[in-house]
């Protein structure tokens, strides 16, 4: 059985350089030690005093091929749940919102239009100074990593939901366990902003 994205079929262009797409699924999660998970896959972790803020690995499997350009200037208040990021992912515009309040310390130039692949190092966005109150009621370790599985499952059936069975003409959206990395940038502008406002807006 092969499903495809409503509106577009999705993943003919991955089927045009692969025959094995880049896959993941819940197995291939993990919560590195120490940082703290948003319900809007954007993570806090503290470093010297400051907290260094980055979005998790799954949005980034999920999307694929995902640029930043626009971070929240150095200086600028910002509360939990506003919009701290910009960037593209197959030429479709996504948000990214704060996990916590506080004040932009510092922004990463260097995350600037490359293509994002450390999420979890090199490829942090802001530090922020914030109160660590805060930070203590985002999710980490075991209880981050339950809840990142359970993500995992709802991008299923966000999946599923907006797909429909045709043909067997190319690759399949997803297959079993496994979910093709960046078949949401695959969607049409609209489910994209709907991607957004269901795993990236809280």
């Amino acid at each position: 059985e092969v499903l495809f994205l409503r509106k577009k079929r999705a993943l003919s262009s991955v089927n045009e350089h692969s025959s094995s797409p880049a896959v993941f699924n819940k197995s291939s999660l993990e919560i590195p030690e120490g940082y703290y998970f948003s319900p809007g896959h954007t993570w806090a972790k503290e470093d010297s005093g400051k907290l260094k803020i980055g979005i998790d690995a799954f949005v980034l499997k999920a999307l694929g091929n995902l640029k930043i350009d626009k971070l929240v200037p150095a200086g600028n208040s910002i509360k939990k749940g506003d919009v701290i990021f910009e960037g593209t992912a197959n030429s479709k515009r996504v948000k990214f919102r704060s996990p916590v309040d506080g004040k932009i310390e510092s922004v990463n130039q260097r995350v600037i239009g490359k293509e994002l692949s450390d999420v979890y190092g090199e490829n942090w966005g802001v530090t922020m100074i914030s109160n660590s109150d805060q930070v203590s009621r985002l999710l980490s370790d075991g209880a981050a990593l339950d809840w990142m599985k359970s993500e995992f499952r709802r991008l299923k059936d966000f999946l599923s939901f907006n797909s429909f069975k045709a043909e067997p003409v190319g690759a399949t959206m997803y297959d079993g366990g496994n979910v093709v990395e960046g078949v949401v940038s695959d969607f049409d502008d609209d489910l994209v902003i709907e991607f957004e406002e269901n795993f990236l807006t809280f």
